[in-house]
């Protein structure tokens, strides 16, 4: 891991994306009110399997993911994005579908957010991942994305083609956004690492 300039091990804790289909957002266990093309870009990991999401109408906007969660926890939710004439991606907190933050895909920053802490990482290409941690309150967690034209509004102009390219979501409980778990049917555990001598 060179992500602070010096050499080092990344050693993190175990951890489950609980979200069953994390590149597949056409898959059923995901809803949306827009349109998903699939292997329009090539995502983070090199390959041509990254989704674009645009709307053909002003409402459809959103794609989203419910599960269980346990109540009073931290949970992370992150997706990998890069705009196709879209700039504004945003994000709601987990358990109550309160729009929380924007992330500027243009030039990589964020709102603050109206409930818990945002980070967006570049990881080459124009792509960032985007991720927002809040506390849940419910039993019930939401994944939930949308595309606007600016921050703070969700306020979009469809044309049919214009919106934002997603890969790699994930729900985790943590207070912070472990590395990307990919998963395609079922959640998926990483365990602990540990470094020996």
């Amino acid at each position: 891991d060179y992500s602070t300039g010096a050499e080092a091990f990344l050693l993190e804790p175990q951890s489950t994306n609980l979200i069953t289909q994390s590149e597949l957002f056409s898959d059923a266990a995901w809803s949306n009110n827009g349109t998903i093309v699939s292997n329009a870009a090539i995502s983070p990991d090199g390959t041509q399997n990254a989704e674009l999401f645009y709307a053909a109408t002003s409402t459809g906007r959103r794609v989203f993911y419910n599960t269980t969660i346990s109540s009073g926890s931290s949970y992370t939710v992150s997706v990998y994005a890069k705009a196709n004439n879209k700039n504004f991606l945003y994000c709601a907190d987990i358990d109550n579908q309160l729009n929380s933050v924007w992330f500027d895909l243009s030039n990589g920053t964020h709102s603050t957010p109206a409930e818990g802490t945002a980070n967006v990482k570049s990881v080459g290409n124009g792509w960032y991942r985007c991720s927002l941690i809040t506390t849940s309150s419910t039993t019930t967690g939401w994944s939930y994305f949308g595309i606007s034209d600016t921050s703070g509004s969700v306020s979009f102009t469809a044309n049919g083609t214009d919106g934002v390219y997603l890969w790699g979501a994930q729900l985790e409980q943590q207070s912070y956004p472990t590395s990307y778990i990919p998963t395609s049917g079922a959640s998926a555990t990483r365990n602990q690492e540990l470094c020996n001598n």
